[in-house]
């Protein structure tokens, strides 16, 4: 059949075969291009999403923790007292400039109940302001977490920090 074409048809035909050879070369090279691109930013998207992976199981682990056994602050005058207790068997009751109490509200529907209290220390060791959130984030003298935490570090003395934090105790809520 290739000898009965005339040479501008041989032609014509070679140039349509090239063309679709190239259209096919180009078509797996860009397929291969975005492949290598979406790999690439999976591989790169990877551990914040491991991150974010861990901070859902621990809360996930928190709040289950929290349904098995009864042992949420449910009163802020009994929370805000064990706080106290903490920051004085810490040495920094005398240096809390505020404790205010933030109203209670209801989180995940109304399932669970958070209290939350604003802190602010001033002129405390630094020291002294480790110990106090490993008892609160890792002791067992209060179920709670530290939310927020910030330091500032004043000009009179370099020993000594002023401390902003959000201390929140989660409970199942009353009546569930």
């Amino acid at each position: 059949m290739w000898q009965k074409l005339q040479p501008r048809e041989k032609l014509l035909l070679i140039i349509a075969a090239g063309l679709i050879l190239v259209l096919l070369l180009f078509l797996v090279v860009r397929k291969i291009y975005r492949l290598r691109t979406d790999l690439s930013e999976t591989v790169n998207n990877t551990p914040g999403l491991a991150a974010q992976l861990d901070k859902t199981i621990s809360d996930y682990l928190f709040f289950r923790s929290l349904e098995n056994v009864n042992t949420g602050e449910n009163d802020q005058s009994a929370f805000a007292a064990k706080l106290e207790r903490i920051f004085s068997d810490n040495g920094v009751k005398d240096r809390i400039s505020t404790m205010r109490p933030i109203p209670a509200k209801a989180i995940d529907k109304g399932k669970y109940q958070v209290i939350v209290f604003e802190v602010n220390l001033r002129g405390v060791p630094l020291e002294n302001v480790m110990s106090v959130l490993y008892d609160i984030d890792k002791g067992n003298k209060v179920n709670a977490r530290v939310e927020y935490f910030q330091t500032n570090k004043p000009y009179q003395d370099k020993n000594t920090y002023d401390v902003n934090m959000k201390i929140a105790a989660y409970s199942v809520a009353p009546g569930k």
